[in-house]
């Protein structure tokens, strides 16, 4: 191993005659930063038909450099974590959603992510374990780029959240074509007025000006049956994005300007 003041490398090696290796980062943590962020976690190469279509998320807070972590992934599955953040601006993303439900094992989703630009970047592996029963039972692994942006509560008065915002598309699952609703954030900045010339299914909504948090009720088009999804906000990118669930499969959501 090498090491210094604030950063220990290393590796593990497997005993099977070295058949594999692991590297190992440790560093010291921060202390004195506070900071809050949204990130969504996009799809794999496998969707939709072999892993969701949608958007999981992320609500990331840094209270002086002890940092919570709370989100789904678009296949429904939540996940948590608390870790400090190092001096360097890194969080070592690592949480393993998939402990019950039939499934062989517990899955993980792993990769560093990078806070120092002022939103969350980096790469993370998603793998969902064979499952017995319910969605995607053959599992699958991603390695996707994720997106992020720093959060601040428009409710505080230091940012206004009215983004430029015309429509929210929702698509996949059981719809045969999308759903695309022009909106736009309301002025209390608490969920999303629809505006006419859309679909006539309909649409509810809630934004959490805490922290990003994305939640839409919509009707699917047969008799009074809604469904709903839920994502995040990207409040420097101009986006959201997001997922529903139905019995046999995933959607996605997708909020974002006009071209």
């Amino acid at each position: 191993w090498n090491s210094s003041p604030s950063h220990i490398t290393g590796t593990v090696q497997g005993t099977n005659g070295g058949a594999w290796t692991a590297e190992l980062t440790n560093e010291l943590a921060a202390t004195n930063r506070s900071a809050a962020y949204t990130l969504l976690i996009p799809p794999g190469d496998g969707a939709p038909t072999n892993s969701p279509g949608g958007d999981g998320y992320a609500l990331i807070t840094n209270h002086l450099g002890i940092i919570n972590v709370t989100g789904a992934l678009a296949d429904g599955t939540v996940f948590g974590q608390n870790i400090a953040e190092s001096k360097s601006s890194r969080l070592a993303f690592y949480a393993t959603p998939y402990v019950s439900g039939g499934l062989t094992n517990g899955g993980l989703l792993l990769g560093w992510l990078d806070l120092s630009g002022g939103a969350p970047t980096g790469r993370l592996t998603w793998i969902r374990p064979p499952a017995v029963a319910g969605l995607f039972t053959n599992g699958f692994t991603n390695t996707v780029t994720v997106q992020g942006s720093v959060w601040r509560d428009p409710a505080s008065g230091t940012i206004d959240l009215r983004l430029p915002f015309e429509k929210l598309n929702i698509s996949g699952a059981f719809l045969t074509a999308p759903l695309v609703f022009p909106v736009a954030i309301d002025t209390n900045y608490d969920h999303l007025m629809v505006f006419a010339g859309g679909p006539t299914n309909s649409l509810t909504s809630s934004i959490n000006p805490k922290n990003g948090l994305l939640k839409i009720t919509f009707g699917n088009g047969n008799g009074t049956n809604t469904t709903s999804g839920t994502g995040a906000i990207l409040q420097n990118n101009s986006l959201g994005g997001g997922y529903f669930i139905t019995g046999t499969n995933a959607g996605a959501i997708s909020l974002q300007p006009n071209p």
